[in-house]
């Protein structure tokens, strides 16, 4: 123990003890050792005179350079003391970062490792999205050491997103990337899992009226019929527009509607029982072989936003799932039920997003919305 004063011995003030030492140590604090002889409260300040003697003697061995280290290390310690940290973690913490930096591979050799991988664990269309998120990220981070990219400057990059849409699927796929290397060692820790993930500012789901509903269902019954079964299944069962696209006449029966869990966007089957109207709307598209999408195009969301410009109406993204949901919850009020259709795993979201959207009334209007009695000519119906 390094002391910063000569011990002195006094008699006690404890009536257990007769005599005392006190002394200051490195620590900057006063310290008491109590005896009850004086001999041995003299051999005690011995002791400690001795020590202090001897890293005076050392003290003055040492070289002007020396000395400044010490004094510099004192100071980073009193900095990591204050921080609620030890100068040993610091440099345990320091020597994992300096070698996972060392050892961990460039950005791109770690890309394409990390691309071979989950082509063959994701679907096309999940694997798609890595890889485009991923390669874009490339531009800024290629040729760096992956153990040396910091969290600030993912931090940076995540800013740099044009919208905060986009910033949460970027956080997404990169937190599944060092995640991936993490597993293989070549980094330390996951920084993402440091970095707070975007959220957007709440705001309400947009809807389609029952009057707008029935304008696009009849528009597209009457001049674009392969548009008339991803509208019916949107607005009617709730269905997202990437899972419409994914979808095949085979996964249609006459009682339910099945939506495998590869086609799916939380990778879990659901099943979508077919009722009024749903049924009736149904009977009014024209079907083509079992194999084939249902969808006309993979490019679902602009045909129907051209159809809708045709149609007179304002086309709102993902409005058709939306519009079921608030309708569906509005008429039934049971957040279960809703929640089930739509695939989500917790009511509470159902609810959260869609309760007191809609009114009963404006629900009973819309699924009223049935296809008229005479169609045009061509076209199969049964009732």
């Amino acid at each position: 123990m390094m002391l910063k004063r000569i011990p002195k011995i006094r008699k006690s003030d404890v009536p257990r003890y007769k005599w005392l030492v006190s002394y200051w140590g490195e620590d900057g604090k006063s310290h008491r050792e109590y005896f009850n002889s004086e001999a041995q409260a003299k051999s005690r300040a011995r002791e400690l005179k001795q020590a202090l003697e001897a890293a005076g003697k050392e003290a003055l061995s040492l070289s002007p350079q020396r000395l400044a280290l010490l004094k510099k290390v004192e100071k980073v310690q009193e900095e990591l003391r204050q921080l609620g940290s030890s100068l040993e973690e610091a440099l345990d913490r320091g020597r994992r970062l300096i070698q996972a930096e060392r050892l961990s591979p460039v950005w791109e050799e770690a890309v394409g490792s990390f691309l071979e991988v989950k082509s063959r664990e994701v679907g096309p269309r999940h694997f798609s999205d890595l890889r485009r998120y991923i390669c874009h990220a490339t531009k800024f981070f290629g040729g760096r050491k992956l153990g040396g990219i910091s969290r600030t400057e993912l931090l940076d990059y995540l800013d740099k997103q044009p919208s905060v849409w986009v910033a949460r699927h970027v956080h997404r796929v990169l937190s599944v990337f060092f995640n991936y290397a993490r597993m293989r060692q070549w980094v330390s820790n996951n920084p993402m899992a440091e970095i707070p993930v975007p959220r957007p500012k709440p705001t309400e789901p947009q809807t389609f009226s029952p009057v707008d509903v029935r304008k696009l269902l009849f528009y597209s019954l009457e001049h674009d019929p392969k548009c008339l079964p991803p509208l019916v299944l949107g607005f009617f069962a709730g269905i997202r527009t990437a899972e419409l696209c994914r979808l095949t006449w085979k996964d249609i029966t006459d009682k339910h509607i099945r939506i495998q869990a590869g086609k799916a966007k939380t990778a879990s089957t659901r099943i979508i029982e077919i009722t009024e109207p749903l049924s009736l709307w149904l009977d009014a598209c024209q079907k083509d072989e079992q194999s084939q999408p249902v969808s006309p195009s993979n490019h679902l969301n602009k045909r129907l936003r051209k159809l809708a410009d045709k149609a007179g109406v304002k086309w709102v993204p993902n409005g058709m799932r939306h519009s079921f949901a608030s309708y569906h919850l509005a008429l039934y009020e049971n957040a279960g039920k809703t929640a089930a259709i739509l695939g989500h795993i917790n009511p509470s979201v159902t609810y959260r997003h869609y309760c007191a959207l809609r009114t009963k009334e404006e629900a009973k209007e819309y699924f009223l919305i049935k296809p008229p009695i005479t169609l045009p000519e061509g076209l199969p119906f049964r009732l």
